[in-house]
């Protein structure tokens, strides 16, 4: 009989931990926020506070599967998921602590308890983390394992497995497939088992967790019996899909239809109407905020600052590829001297066409304040894929095979690529690929909160100055 997996534990532990974590914060807060007696005067609507508290963190968590554990998931992903949970809760809460109109608990208490309680739960998993990998290191709680595949792929997948030790797997072997369904692979580490019609002998005298087979482009006829007796032995099953064509550089996403599964070859995660709307709902507070608060302070200076400064309008408007492709105006402060090539040729360094007012907008991003417009109409989002002019979408389009993957996005503001360096001239295609390749790695991780990352990355690239602006 097999014993208890590690990640049956791994949820008791993790769980409690989070009810630790929980009562420790409550206690925290209110001593940061009363003195003792204070809180014993007043503390009736605490208790009542406290007694579902916790109820509501397990239903929210459990709904976001953190207590589901993977051993090849990465500890980004992990804290995602506590990140993503965490913004539910605390909006949760808040909502009851008003519903039911619970006025002795302090709404200044409530925002430095979930203080508290997000730091201790982000350093508890990451504590975690590292004993458990320290853990699997050493050998504790080992996964046997054995790959069904010689081709490129499933090789990669046997170096892979065998060399990470941190993830807790001890791979057995491999197992040639029944038919020569792909090219063989260099097989020169992996240590072969035999074909795969001795699999089942392999299986019944051996104690094996988990299967990882590569499926063929037709149905193998052990597949079924080999399923069958996994779930009937609790041997995890897993399936190496064969897509018939490259996937290298993308993410594919498998959903099911009727029972069907359908494989996307990119992950988009704004695909989900959840998540769109989440994302359309801060952006339309986010640039109204702006436009209300900052427009009537910072618009008439830039204004009067670029009229004195040379001639021509103040805002520069110019067709722009968006979501889609499709076209919308772009609107900036005017950073040029008005002149002929500005739909054609990109700003270069030291550009005798850029303005010394217009200088100071790009080094500090000032000149795109004006595309607040039109994220609140629509037309572009906060943070996402800047839009290029149709000039460079139609040319770099024929230079980079995956140009136009970018614009299953919406265009925005600021971006991945324009905070980790990558803005600027693009002299060269490959400086262009590069970039292209982040915006596409944004648009396959995309979350609320890598949004957020990448508003504060912009903000404090404003107040250093971009040395990568031109």
């Amino acid at each position: 009989m097999k014993k208890q997996g590690l990640s049956y534990y791994t949820s008791i532990i993790t769980a409690t931990f989070d009810t630790i974590a929980l009562l420790c914060a409550f206690v925290l807060a209110t001593f940061t926020r009363f003195s003792k007696l204070q809180y014993q005067n007043s503390g009736g609507e605490y208790i009542e506070f406290i007694a579902f508290a916790p109820i509501m963190w397990f239903l929210i968590a459990s709904n976001n599967k953190i207590y589901k554990f993977e051993r090849i998931d990465s500890i980004d992903k992990q804290i995602r998921k506590i990140v993503f949970a965490l913004f539910f809760y605390f909006g949760g809460l808040f909502v009851v602590v008003v519903a039911l109109d619970f006025d002795e608990i302090s709404r200044l208490w409530l925002f430095i308890f979930a203080g508290y309680f997000s730091v201790l739960l982000l350093l508890g998993r990451l504590l975690f983390h590292r004993m458990i990998t320290k853990y699997w290191r050493l050998g504790g709680s080992r996964r046997a394992i054995i790959v069904v595949g010689n081709d490129k792929i499933s090789t990669a997948l046997y170096n892979n497995l065998a060399s990470n030790i941190v993830i807790g797997y001890e791979v057995l072997g491999y197992f040639k497939p029944s038919k020569q369904f792909f090219n063989e692979s260099t097989t020169e580490n992996m240590k072969l088992l035999g074909d795969a019609s001795n699999l089942m002998k392999f299986l019944m005298d051996n104690d094996v967790d988990e299967i990882f087979w590569k499926v063929g482009e037709e149905e193998d006829p052990q597949l079924k019996e080999i399923i069958d007796y996994c779930e009937n032995n609790l041997i995890r099953f897993k399936l190496i899909p064969y897509f018939g064509v490259p996937i290298s550089g993308r993410q594919p996403n498998i959903d099911l239809y009727q029972g069907i599964p359908i494989v996307t070859l990119r992950k988009e995660p704004l695909q989900r109407p959840f998540n769109r709307l989440m994302k359309r709902l801060f952006d339309f507070l986010f640039s109204l905020l702006v436009l209300l608060i900052i427009t009537p302070l910072i618009f008439p200076w830039i204004a009067i600052a670029i009229k004195l400064n040379s001639k021509g309008p103040v805002f520069f408007k110019q067709l722009r590829s968006g979501e889609n492709n499709i076209q919308f105006w772009c609107y900036k402060f005017r950073t040029m001297s008005v002149n002929i090539l500005s739909d054609e040729l990109q700003a270069t360094k030291n550009d005798l066409r850029i303005t010394s007012v217009g200088r100071f907008l790009r080094k500090t991003n000032f000149d795109e304040l004006p595309q607040f417009y039109n994220v609140l109409k629509g037309d572009m989002t906060v943070v996402g894929p800047r839009p290029h002019m149709l000039k460079h979408t139609e040319d770099y389009s024929k230079l980079i095979g995956n140009f136009l993957v970018r614009q299953f996005a919406k265009p925005g503001i600021t971006g991945w690529a324009q905070v980790t360096g990558l803005r600027g001239e693009t002299a060269e295609v490959i400086e262009m690929k590069k970039r292209v390749d982040a915006d596409i790695w944004y648009l396959e991780n995309w979350s609320f909160f890598l949004d957020i990352r990448i508003i504060f990355m912009t903000i404090q690239n404003m107040i250093a100055g971009d040395k990568n602006a031109v």
